[in-house]
């Protein structure tokens, strides 16, 4: 689901995810879906394959964006175009809200793995 959060109050992000797109992964199996950005700058498609590890690519317009995957439970490793990332500066879990939370601003391919 595809959302652009401003405030805190809805309590599904925050304030400083302005201008991000965010983008709410429910995963189950694949599933594919494009985002198509008013603004006319073009499309993303964003694919999700869960299997053992979690993968999502996106592929179109780069966008800074914010991956909010519900999971139930805590990742071991986050990985972005192959790179490991940091935890509580890229990305961070909630246990209380069984979410994934993957910020990113800049990147090269948007290509994501999520390691149990």
């Amino acid at each position: 689901i595809p959302m652009h959060i401003e405030r805190n109050y809805t309590q599904i992000g925050q304030a400083d995810w302005a201008g991000f797109l965010t983008l709410n992964i429910y995963p189950r199996g694949t599933s594919t879906f494009l985002v198509h950005y008013a603004d006319g700058s073009g499309e993303t498609k964003v694919t999700v394959v869960q299997k053992n590890d979690l993968v999502i690519t996106l592929d179109g317009a780069y966008k800074p964006h914010i991956l909010r995957i519900f999971l139930k439970q805590k990742p071991l490793r986050v990985e972005r175009d192959e790179k490991i990332l940091s935890k509580g500066q890229d990305w961070f879990y909630s246990a209380q809200q069984n979410r994934l939370v993957v910020r990113t601003e800049k990147y090269e391919q948007g290509n994501y793995k999520i390691i149990w």
